[in-house]
């Protein structure tokens, strides 16, 4: 078949679980023997319009980002040419979109009218957008904050009805989807994400890693990497942990990641005095973001809301490290696969520093929970099982 791929996200530059599901669908359905192209944006501090990614020819359209204004309609009217232009000489079975801009333009295009179509419903683009934003204070600023949002829930449903079928990566958010937009439930198929176990594998030497990454090795070394951003409630895992360290001075954490929220919780962890405990790590390239699950004892995800599915917590479980994770969305579906004690009873703090300490003091039950968490991820989670299931998916809707 011959398929596109349709994003906001890039293939070359992964940052987050969005690009990731992408490059990984994408790379495993080309070598599963179809022709697949990638439609996205300009990739930042890149004039390259065009480049293969691991064998996938990925285009890419400019965008305008002096206001959000020219950002949408740029992302929208230059999504809407390079489809165009992409299809003078090539004929495409099935179009998968990723978000909401691009897929508007594709959609726009009496191009693309005869060619059949999936979305993959990551997140509800409205609800993305709110909890990234603050309501403003002024009227003006609140009547901006509502309209954003009500047009970015009118693009996203006007690209949905537009689709054959919409795929979903956890039954969560496929409750999310029918709650958000009038949806058929028989349109709406759930594949959830996947690892890569070959790279995300267990190291057999932990504490020479710890050293590596400048950690005492007599600490037990806790993980988060997350987008700075509200909903990942990591201002609550800041304060858990002053409860933690209240029992254990032997305890060690470290955040990976950037976003708004980066001088606020750099100020939290300084108010509270944890300068001692808890380390920013900044982005951590995808090289490198296999020794830091690979070193750490535990994981940490203590999401607030919309966990759609959670790549981080299939990643660090395919390296041996058990994640412990707030009951929400994707994470509680995975956790409780595995096993349900690994879940926090809240997203509160005192129910992070609870269940951190309880395993704090039960090193022998961590040390065998390794083991059962690489093989839970080889057993269900591989990205080739994933391919497979997309592939006879898009087969259907390509019919």
């Amino acid at each position: 078949m011959n398929i596109l791929m349709v994003a906001d996200v890039s293939i070359k530059n992964v940052i987050g679980g969005a690009p990731r599901v992408l490059r990984e669908e994408s790379k495993r359905l080309k070598q599963r023997g179809h022709n697949v192209w990638v439609l996205t944006r300009q990739v930042p501090n890149s004039d390259l319009t065009e480049e293969i990614v691991e064998g996938v020819k990925e285009s890419r359209y400019k965008i305008v980002e002096n206001n959000t204004f020219t950002y949408i309609t740029s992302s929208i009217f230059n999504s809407r040419r390079l489809f165009e232009r992409i299809v003078r000489g090539k004929r495409f079975d099935v179009i998968n979109f990723h978000q909401p801009f691009s897929a508007l333009g594709v959609n726009i295009s009496r191009k693309s009218r005869n060619i059949k179509k999936i979305y993959t419903f990551h997140s509800p683009a409205f609800k993305e957008y709110e909890t990234r934003n603050e309501v403003p204070s002024n009227s003006w600023g609140r009547c901006r904050y509502r309209l954003n949002s009500y047009f970015r829930k009118g693009i996203e449903r006007y690209n949905l009805k537009k689709c054959e079928k919409i795929r979903t990566l956890s039954e969560y958010m496929k409750r999310e989807l029918l709650s958000c937009h009038s949806i058929s439930d028989e349109k709406v198929v759930v594949i959830p994400g996947g690892v890569d176990s070959d790279r995300f594998t267990p190291s057999s030497d932990r504490l020479k890693l710890k050293k590596k990454l400048r950690v005492p090795v007599e600490k037990t070394l806790l993980l988060s990497v997350r987008n700075l951003v509200p909903r990942m409630g990591l201002e609550n895992l800041i304060y858990a942990m002053a409860d933690v360290v209240k029992k254990t001075r032997d305890v060690y954490l470290i955040l990976g990641g950037e976003g708004a929220l980066e001088e606020r919780l750099k100020g939290l962890v300084k108010q509270l005095e944890l300068d001692l405990f808890i380390r920013f790590e900044g982005f951590i390239p995808e090289n490198k973001l296999p020794f830091y699950y690979q070193a750490a004892d535990l994981f940490v995800l203590p999401t607030k809301i919309m966990e759609g599915f959670g790549l981080v917590t299939v990643e660090s479980l395919s390296c041996g490290t058990p994640v412990l994770g707030t009951p929400i969305g994707g994470t509680k579906e995975i956790l409780d696969g595995l096993d349900g004690r690994l879940l926090f009873k809240g997203t509160e703090p005192r129910h992070i520093s609870e269940k951190i300490l309880y395993f704090l003091n039960r090193q022998s039950e961590l040390d065998n929970l390794r083991g059962k968490c690489r093989q839970f991820i080889v057993d269900n989670y591989s990205w080739d099982n994933v391919a497979q299931k997309l592939e006879e998916t898009l087969v259907k809707v390509a019919q």
